[in-house]
């Protein structure tokens, strides 16, 4: 019976039993990541928001906004905008984005939005997906 266990055990992925490895590193280059809500946000839409919000509030700043998938699951897109300097300077541009709600973000068209370094952005797409990380995230910074 255990030499069947061990098989069964070796057959499976190694990400089904990836333990998460989080690591706060606040000056470190950051970035953020928008989660759209499934079956009713526009990729394009979100992502030409964040381009004109970053042109109008942020003229003396640089940042990409790119549309990713994960690459096991094409049904999880995500936004990412980048990049930051540290944490502070990701904390403050996702302030500018919720004190007042942009608009485009106003009808409820993201599930989550959140930071996190490069590190921990490098180990979410290890374990192949966000759902950790933003359990690690929201109890690491409470509203």
């Amino acid at each position: 019976m255990n030499r069947l266990l061990l098989f069964v055990l070796f057959l499976l992925p190694t990400g089904l039993f990836a333990q998460a490895d989080f690591v706060h590193v606040s000056d470190s280059k950051h970035l953020l990541v928008v989660l759209p809500k499934a079956g009713w946000a526009n990729m394009a839409d979100m992502t030409g928001g964040f381009v004109k919000h970053n042109a109008r509030h942020f003229l003396d700043r640089e940042f990409y906004v790119r549309q990713y998938k994960m690459k096991q699951d094409d049904k999880m897109p995500f936004v990412l905008v980048g990049e930051f300097e540290n944490e502070t300077d990701a904390a403050l541009y996702l302030q500018k984005l919720q004190d007042p709600l942009v608009p485009f973000l106003q009808m409820g068209t993201a599930d989550d939005i959140f930071i996190l370094s490069e590190e921990n952005y490098n180990e979410c797409l290890r374990l192949k997906g966000f759902a950790d990380y933003q359990k690690y995230f929201h109890k690491t910074y409470p509203d």
